[in-house]
């Protein structure tokens, strides 16, 4: 093994590519002489995943060789013997466990393997504390309904979600704990009274006599030591427990403080203190330093490296100082001053070798058997590529060039004579060697399937046939409410069946920024214009003063006071025609409005409405209608709406533009009849181009 970490560092590193000449003077050295292993030390599986989730592939291969190697009996020194491998001599080594950690530790429970995760994981959100807090906070206060539900749903009360909804499809109304009381079911019944009695004694105990109460009506230590990781878990828990003694030892605490103590604990992360024995240990490659394993393996070999550090905007070096991007005006181009590919070069050359040490670690981490796994998901282009750079550029262009700790890997492997297979797919380098200390080389085709543990498992036969019939039933199950599951929750008064879908004003909506800037082509100029206009019309008709337009120099004095008091731009000042706005006060609307009626403008409204104007299949569903009502007369024998449009119609066109329009007035109506409880008596459309006022 120590031989093979040698040659990976006498390949990779010198001068040029981690500012280090690995030789002989470097060089890992066996210090007392050992029994050698029955298998090669040094294993290298380089794994085709042509398609899917490369980590969850790994992970089920990982798992799977370490059910070979716990299953037969493969050896690992033990002074001046030989032993069987056990699960607590492995760890599996990552270099982000935060984003890779989660298949390995589903692949090797799905196998029966119990796992460990290293310092990344916080007490409080274990499933056993976080189940004890939430204990804790329906004990302060039942009416909180999400640590109460924590509670009622975990393994120490056992309700399922029909059981949830019986009780709650009886008292829709108020919290969870009030539609408890007024339930008769016994599980419900069980689950009061604990409670009751555990409010109690939170008035008449100490914080940690309560604690020690939890636990004896519960049991909550008890079921989660029966579960998998049983020692872990309850280790955890004694953990939990001694926060709290810690925590009172000062001076007598409330549960109420105790509580408040946890939500800061949270946020700091305390680790768990559970015990990795019979476990194997999955964790980082900085968190293993000074550590030594019997058993490495070294996983997401083909993780790439970070490349955000060199590729900001305006690059920093201590030496070279400032790099900066060259704008090209003339060209429209902007692209990176030499001074900035300097600094750029300078950055990944102390990347490289940044990782180039982080690999350093993670392979001197093992003391018996180092076995890496590299995934690829076009090895044969891949492998060629790196064997063709190593004949024309040598080893220190390929490993200048890597993008991930698996290129140093199969750089070095790519050049042993044992990479048969390798070299079967992609052809070999010029020069080959070895050495007496062989590695197994293979390349895996990855599977999808997690492999099977040491479970039992149960023959077809031993299925009752009730049993059988439930899981069938459960798996033919359809939702009756699919179409409901497809439709937005929220629609504009434009979104109805049956009508066109256009823009509409909705409130607590928005669309994300694009900050790019792109040449307009010419042809679009004028819709542009189009949408500019009808804009600034209708914020003139949203704060012009209608009591003061009179005649066109009356409104083009309003259109001033816009402009002065910052409502209107300069450009919408000037697309505004005053005639057009004095002709709409020249109607029968316009001068009633004008003569003191009570009027609303831009009146925004939310409301729900019944589904099944909005699709198919949406019969009995509640949709949240939000639209804008340009304005609306307000009157004792019902209300008059009215809505501003811009278009360029013509007497030829504008039957079928009102025909457009119509069901949004029609969707405004009834939006305003439900609001105000009056009837909407009349609805009209007034187009500022025709100058004319259209009743529907």
């Amino acid at each position: 093994m120590i031989s093979g970490i040698n040659d990976v560092f006498e390949t990779c590193m010198s001068k040029q590519v981690g500012g280090l000449e690995y030789g002989e003077a470097e060089a890992l050295r066996e210090g007392v002489p050992h029994v050698p292993l029955d298998s090669a030390a040094t294993e290298l599986y380089v794994l085709d995943v042509a398609d899917g989730d490369s980590y969850e592939k790994e992970a089920a291969f990982t798992a799977k060789r370490i059910c070979t190697m716990l299953s037969a009996g493969e050896t690992v020194r033990d002074g001046a013997q030989l032993r069987p491998v056990t699960a607590e001599d492995i760890v599996i080594l990552l270099r982000s466990p935060g984003s890779m950690a989660a298949p390995f530790c589903d692949a090797l429970e799905a196998a029966g393997i119990h796992c460990a995760l290293d310092g990344s994981s916080s007490l409080m959100d274990t499933p056993e504390v976080s189940t004890f807090c939430a204990l804790l906070q329906a004990v302060a206060n039942p009416r909180l309904d999400i640590p109460l539900l924590s509670i009622l749903a975990s393994p120490v009360f056992g309700f399922t979600a029909d059981d949830l909804a019986s009780f709650r499809g009886d008292c829709k109304k108020g919290s969870i704990y009030d539609a408890m009381k007024q339930s008769q079911n016994e599980k419900v019944q069980y689950f009061l009274s604990v409670l009751d009695v555990l409010r109690k004694k939170s008035r008449m105990e100490n914080l940690t006599q309560l604690l020690q109460s939890c636990l004896t009506l519960t049991r909550l230590d008890s079921i989660f030591g029966a579960m998998s990781g049983a020692e872990a878990r309850q280790q955890n828990l004694q953990t939990f427990y001694q926060m709290a003694v810690d925590y009172e030892s000062s001076s007598l605490r409330t549960l109420d403080q105790f509580l408040e103590y946890l939500q800061t604990m949270a946020d700091s992360r305390v680790e768990t203190g559970g015990s990795s024995a019979g476990c194997v240990r999955i964790m980082s490659i900085h968190k293993s330093k000074g550590l030594e394993f019997p058993v490495v393996f070294l996983c997401g070999l083909s993780h790439r490296f970070n490349p955000s550090d060199r590729q900001e905007q305006v690059l920093c070096d201590k030496n070279l100082g400032l790099g900066l991007a060259v704008a090209d005006n003339q060209n429209r181009i902007r692209y990176s001053a030499i001074s900035k590919l300097a600094i750029a070069d300078s950055i990944k050359r102390e990347s490289i070798s940044e990782e180039l040490r982080v690999l350093y670690v993670a392979m001197t981490r093992a003391e018996d058997r180092l076995i890496m796994t590299c995934t690829m998901k076009n090895p044969q282009k891949r492998l060629a590529d790196m064997a063709n750079r190593l004949i024309v550029g040598g080893e220190a262009l390929v490993c200048m060039e890597a993008d991930c700790h698996g290129d140093w890997i199969l750089a070095t492997a790519m050049q042993r004579i044992e990479a048969g297979a390798l070299h079967n797919l992609a052809g070999r380098p010029e020069q080959l060697h070895t050495d007496d200390y062989p590695w197994h080389i293979e390349l895996v085709e990855a599977e999808e399937t997690l492999p099977q543990g040491e479970h039992t498992v149960l023959e077809e036969s031993t299925f009752p046939p009730e049993a059988v019939a439930s899981l069938q039933k459960g798996l033919q199950f359809s939702y009756a409410h699919l179409p409901a599951t497809h439709a937005p929750s929220k629609q504009t008064a434009t979104g109805r069946k049956g009508s066109a879908r256009e823009e509409e004003a909705m409130e607590d909506t928005r669309k994300m920024p694009d900050n790019r800037t792109w040449r307009k082509p010419s042809f679009r100029e004028n819709a542009r214009r189009g949408k500019a206009y009808g804009n600034a019309v209708h914020r003139v008709m949203q704060f012009i003063r209608y009591e003061g337009c009179t005649d066109a120099s009356s409104v083009q004095m309003e259109i001033q006071r816009l402009l002065a008091d910052g409502i209107l731009s300069q450009e919408e000042a000037a697309m505004v025609s005053p005639d057009a706005i004095a002709s709409f006060f020249a109607t029968d609307i316009g001068r009633k409005l004008q003569g003191g009626a009570e009027y609303i403008r831009e009146f925004k409204f939310s409301i729900l409405d019944d589904g099944e104007k909005y699709g198919d299949g949406l019969e009995g569903e509640q949709v949240l209608l939000q639209g804008v009502v340009d304005c609306a007369i307000l009157e004792e024998d019902g209300i008059t709406v009215l809505d501003f449009k811009t278009d360029r119609v013509t007497e030829e066109t504008v039957a079928a533009t009102i025909n457009r329009y119509r069901p949004q007035l029609e969707t405004y109506a009834e939006a305003l009849s439900r609001i105000y409880e009056k009837p909407v008596k009349e609805k009209y459309l007034y187009f500022f181009h025709l100058g004319e006022l259209t009743a529907l």
